[in-house]
């Protein structure tokens, strides 16, 4: 069991894991009943219902069946964690929904060992353009 912030946040991102059930079961697992999901782009959202009903709805427009996150810096404080970070999607054949990493600061507050608050700040153009039926073809971020 986590016993700091920065555990509980490195251990969620670290539980996305490799199929659909295992990631979302990670945001039940680690966000608290309550959590409040704020992300570029989309609405926000609270609680576990709503939180995982959005990420559904991703996943669906997407293609997106596992997701995974590397940590590149994090800065923590007794409650809160910030993390510099880099993500990326799978489509169930296993390539990448788009074509780099996608560059990520987060914002996380913790409190009796769940995530209670989460932002996260990145730019979203490459996920509306699939969306739309455009190609992520030169899309720009983060390729380290």
């Amino acid at each position: 069991m986590p016993t700091s912030a920065e555990e509980v946040v490195a251990e969620f991102m670290g539980a996305w894991g490799p199929d659909w059930p295992t990631f979302r079961s990670a945001y039940v697992t680690y966000l608290s009943e309550d959590c409040v999901y704020e992300n570029t782009g989309m609405p926000t959202a609270t609680g576990h219902s709503e939180i995982l009903a959005l990420v559904d709805a991703f996943a669906a427009a997407t293609g997106m069946v596992s997701g995974k996150a590397e940590i590149r810096h994090s800065f923590a404080s007794e409650t809160v964690v910030l993390n510099e970070r880099t993500e990326i999607w799978h489509k169930e054949d296993g390539t990448p929904i788009i074509d780099h990493p996608v560059a990520v600061m987060g914002a996380f507050e913790v409190h009796g060992g769940k995530i209670t608050h989460w932002r996260d700040y990145w730019d979203a153009s490459p996920v509306v353009a699939i969306l739309s039926g455009s190609s992520t073809a030169g899309a720009k971020g983060d390729k380290s």
